[in-house]
């Protein structure tokens, strides 16, 4: 069932591998990085966008979810060498600080946009450049977390 606050934090503190077996697209599962935040390898599958978030064989395994056989080989490889696994967490927890805090996010957006040319019809001041309207301390209104909070951060005390 749905879990927040605490009862989501001792659930992985608890886990020792998390496991995403979608079999939709979901183009951005919030919980393969919140696991990777908590520096727990993610076993998950090639569908919608776990193959961006999670590197095969580096922060856990991306599977076929209709191949059972390889699924469950690699959760046993994770729960029987724990080396392993704590290696995964570690490098799936520096994955999320380097790619996906709001800091990240952020630049990447502006970068995006700066990169866009502006149609003529649509320059709005005597340069004639359309800059984003971002304010310092004003993140938070692009993406909705807190300025600086790295997803999951509110759950990685």
């Amino acid at each position: 069932g749905w879990l927040e606050g605490d009862e989501l934090r001792q659930a992985f503190a608890a886990a020792s591998v998390v496991a995403t077996p979608a079999v939709y697209p979901d183009p951005f599962n919030l919980m393969n990085i919140e696991a990777m935040a908590h520096r727990r390898p993610v076993v998950a599958t090639c569908y919608g966008g776990a193959p961006e978030i999670v590197r095969d064989g580096e922060t856990g395994f991306v599977v076929d979810p209709w191949d059972v056989a390889t699924f469950g080989n690699r959760l046993a490889t994770l729960l029987r060498d724990r080396g392993l696994a704590e290696a995964m967490g570690e490098a799936g927890r520096q994955r999320v600080l380097a790619h996906f805090t709001l800091d990240c996010q952020v630049r990447a957006y502006l970068a995006l946009y700066r990169g866009q040319s502006v149609p003529q019809h649509r320059r709005a001041d005597s340069d004639g450049a359309i800059a984003p309207t971002v304010r310092s301390g004003r993140r938070s209104g692009i993406v909705g977390c807190p300025p600086g909070a790295a997803y999951g951060d509110t759950l990685c005390r």
